[in-house]
């Protein structure tokens, strides 16, 4: 129950005190960034052996990882253990340390050392709910402490309150059974609601079980449905067989408006959670982490605190994603000392936003005389955005770019579309902006953000950002050439972007390049690449690319006529709220045996049950000796 080591990342912990580190570290850290892992090992471990913390930790990661050195959980123990035991403030050396005496990884496995670190990470607050749950669980089945459900209970509340949403379910589990508190279903029906809305599927199924029974709810079978439905295509196996019992308690209209909200509910979960066909704007979504977590970093960065003598900020999607913290100290020296340490700041969180897959933590200390002095100066949001101003109107690029994002994001001065517009274009004049943060400008023209709307400027920004690679603006750039939108049709140009997008793996790009296939736009009319394309599309879980490509089995276009793949598929579709699907579906079951039909409807549980909690497929599903679908591949 308890989560393994967070090792795919390295979390940058940078702490600036005199400028021969600064650079040492700074360019260990390009150095792993860009993959040259031998050069960063050596200098991590040249800096950890001096007794730098955020180089123990780093070092501690490449040994587990295996990065530039072969992997040495022996070794990845005793940095860790350096690092956490040094620096009282790392809570991600705490939190694994733990996870590595819990599972037993490169020392005996002693869960009362498990518990001893959990416990200093879990003190640090919402910088580690991870850690808090985890010494939940620990707590309450008696591992290596005696078991104590009160003290479950605490620790799950802790989590659960920072939005940590496996703490939220066995939070709810502890109010359903009257575990460490007295039994209240009320309470477990706003703890599961939490834990659900964040997609956890367990307390996705428990919440259709509450609705269904009246307990702590008035009953409800029509959230009942809804709840189940989700959780079975978020692979709960037991809930398609509840919600299929109490829909003989319904009603066809209720059973219609449960599906709809389901609709609503994955309609709203695709990868780049928009609802129409060009993307919006997001902070940093590719990889499934909610935009709102990255634009919360910020804004509790620039709000600050009001009671410690530094800004702290926390980065957590209660997923699989580590924590990234800024902590910001600018002591007070003299103006050009203190813009360069600004400029160190502003660098890091210019980085940040043009995203990593390094989780960063950043420690800026300007102090004086080399870093022999503490004093501070809080920047809250009025503060930081005069700063940003002043820095920008004199031409600092990183700057501009930030100023843009507390205008758009209204952080120490009202919401203003116009003037981040204005910055985002003055940053992007001076080379400041990526291809990310192009693409946002043009979605911001695209939809009249702060300016008129301006198909030709969104068109523009997307073909920078396409050029460098980025898929969604090269899927963006590609439907606009499409449908003749800031740019002349051209199928043609239409299929170069989608195509650039596809082969990235892109789902929307994959399902309009098989569009394009069918209708000959662009290419000749080829309908088994139209097959391959949907394909691409639909182990992806993209619904219309599920639904046409059921299309093509029945109706023989571009494979052989097959109406259990076609069956297989509109059932998936149907799942994933295509209506016509479900119709389709239908008609062809009328020209299928029994034995065909529930052939098909394995295949399809075997889908619906291969879901992971983030929505990823990694199981395969066969559907027949000659055809093996790999879910997933891009």
């Amino acid at each position: 129950m308890v989560t393994i080591i967070k090792h795919s990342v390295i979390l940058f912990l940078i702490i600036i005190t005199s400028n021969s580190f600064a650079d040492e570290f700074l360019a260990a850290g390009r150095a792993s960034i860009s993959g040259d892992y031998a050069t960063a090992i050596e200098l991590y471990t040249k800096l950890a052996k001096e007794g730098r913390g955020g180089a123990q930790y780093n070092l501690a990661m490449m040994h587990y990882s295996g990065l530039g050195t072969r992997q040495d959980y022996k070794q990845a123990v005793y940095w860790y253990t350096k690092a956490a035991e040094q620096d009282h403030l790392n809570a991600e050396a705490q939190l694994n340390l733990g996870m590595m005496h819990y599972n037993g990884l490169g020392t005996s496995q002693d869960y009362k050392k498990a518990v001893y670190w959990y416990t200093k990470a879990a003190e640090q607050g919402h910088l580690d709910t991870e850690a808090q749950s985890n010494l939940g669980v620990m707590h309450y089945n008696g591992l290596g402490t005696a078991q104590d459900y009160k003290q479950a209970v605490y620790w799950y509340t802790k989590a659960a309150e920072d939005g940590d949403a496996k703490a939220q379910y066995y939070l709810g589990y502890m109010y359903a059974n009257g575990h460490g508190v007295p039994q209240d279903h009320k309470e477990t029906v706003y703890w599961y609601t939490k834990a659900a809305t964040q997609d956890y599927a367990k307390a996705q199924y428990k919440l259709g079980h509450l609705y269904a029974d009246a307990k702590g709810t008035p009953q409800d079978y029509i959230k009942a449905y809804t709840w189940y439905e989700i959780a079975s295509n978020r692979g709960e196996k037991s809930a398609t067989n509840d919600r299929d019992e109490i829909a003989g308690k319904m009603t066809s209209e209720e059973i219609e408006e449960a599906l709809s909200f389901v609709k609503e509910w994955l309609d709203s979960s695709y990868d780049d959670g928009s609802k129409d066909e060009i993307v919006v704007l997001e902070a940093r979504d590719e990889d499934g982490i909610a935009s709102e977590g990255v634009l919360s970093f910020v804004k509790d960065w620039f709000k600050g605190s009001d009671e410690d003598a530094t800004v702290i900020s926390d980065v957590n999607d209660k997923g699989d994603s580590e924590d990234a913290t800024v902590v910001s100290d600018v002591s007070d020296k003299d103006e050009s000392e203190d813009e360069t340490a600004i400029q160190r700041v502003l660098s890091f969180v210019k980085d940040w936003f043009r995203g990593s897959d390094e989780d960063e933590t950043v420690t800026t200390d300007a102090s004086d005389d080399g870093g022999s002095g503490d004093a501070t100066v809080i920047l809250d949001n009025n503060e930081t955005f005069k700063l940003y101003a002043k820095l920008a109107k004199e031409g600092h690029g990183d700057a501009q770019y930030n100023l843009a994002m507390m205008h758009y994001n209204g952080l120490g001065t009202s919401q203003d579309y116009k003037q981040a517009v204005y910055w985002y274009t003055k940053a992007a004049e001076q080379g400041y902006l990526n291809a990310e943060e192009q693409l946002n400008l043009g979605v911001m023209h695209y939809n009249g953000l702060g300016t008129s709307q301006d198909y030709k400027q969104a068109a523009y920004w997307y073909k920078k950002a396409a050029e460098q690679g980025d898929a969604n603006a090269q899927f963006n750039l590609g439907y606009m050439y499409m449908i003749d939108q800031g740019v002349s049709q051209d199928y043609e140009e239409a299929v170069h972007w989608y195509t650039k997008a596809a082969v990235q793996g892109y789902s929307k790009a994959q399902y309009y390049l098989g569009y394009m296939y069918a209708n000959g736009h662009g290419v000749p009319q080829d309908y088994k690449e139209t097959v391959y394309w949907y394909t691409k599309a639909a182990t992806q879980d993209y619904s219309k690319a599920q639904y046409k490509l059921g299309y093509l089995y029945a109706n023989a276009k571009g494979t052989p006529q097959d109406y259990i793949k076609a069956y297989t598929w509109y059932e998936i579709a149907s799942n994933r709220g295509e209506k016509s699907a479900t119709n389709d579906r239908d008609e062809i079951a009328g020209k299928m045996t029994s034995e065909e039909i529930e052939e098909a409807l394995s295949f399809v549980k075997e889908w619906l049950d291969g879901s992971n909690d983030d929505g990823s497929k990694d199981e395969i599903v066969i559907l027949d000796n000659n055809t093996t679908l790999q879910k997933g591949d891009n």
